[in-house]
Formats: C-alpha cells, structure tokens, sequence
C-alpha cells in the first residue's frame, strides 16, 4: 500500500491510501466520493498528475498533483484485514442478515442482507436513536 499526499491547492481531499491500484481511503474528507477509485498510473512520483477512473466509471485526471509518496511495507493492510473479519462474519451466518465492518473502519458497521446489501449502517442507528431520544423526551 502507498499514501500519495496531494499539493493543497484548497481542495477537501489531501491524502489518498492506494493499494492494489483502488483508493482505499481518503483524508481528509470526501472518502465517500473518491473511495474506490481506480488509479492507472504504475510509478506514482512527485508532480504527476493521476489518471484515474472514477466508482461512477468516468475516466479522466486529477487536477491536483502528487506532492509525495510514502510506500508502506506491511505484513497485512487494514483493508485486508476488514475483508477477512468480514468473511469469518459472513460464513457464520451464511442465509441471513448480519453486522459487518465497513470497507475503510473496523470501528464502523453496517447491517447488511445475506446478498450483502446494506440494509443499515452505525450512523443511521444513531440518527435514529437520536430522534426517538428527542420523541420521548
């Protein structure tokens, strides 16, 4: 895995964790819309510009370029870690509704259907303790 950190030029999104060519996590904000995004350049240096490919499929570049590059050497990435919890999770419920971790937090979780939709996410359940709170009080 790699962290480019991108030149700030007053953009919402600074950092990008790439691994396996996908954008696994970004910071600090906007990993809801460039998560997953797939980046098609091989050596990523200081000053290039991204060719990527959006969730949505659009292919286009980057208009912010890469500042630097960290690679990290680790024995299993947070990301590999998540899916393999999740398949341990899965199995043992394999024809019904379970609680997994998201793709990017091990400390947030979703309610997903047997086929993996997601039915209810962390967030959702506290919005929706939230108001109830306010309901009865």
């Amino acid at each position: 895995m790699k962290t480019v950190y991108l030149v700030d030029q007053g953009q919402d999104f600074l950092e990008w964790d790439i691994e396996d060519g996908k954008v696994i996590a970004c910071r600090p904000f906007q990993g809801w819309v460039w998560e997953g995004t797939e980046v098609h350049n091989i050596e990523i240096q200081p000053g290039d510009i991204l060719e990527i490919t959006t969730p949505r499929g659009k292919r286009t570049t980057l208009n912010h370029p890469v500042e630097r590059v960290e690679e990290h050497q680790q024995e299993e990435t947070l990301h590999a870690r998540i899916t393999k919890l999740n398949e341990r999770i899965a199995a043992a419920y394999p024809d019904g509704q379970h609680v997994r971790a998201t793709e990017t937090n091990p400390m947030e979780f979703e309610l997903v259907d047997a086929d993996g939709k997601v039915l209810l996410t962390r967030s959702t359940l506290k919005s929706m303790g939230r108001v109830l709170k306010q309901e009865v009080m």
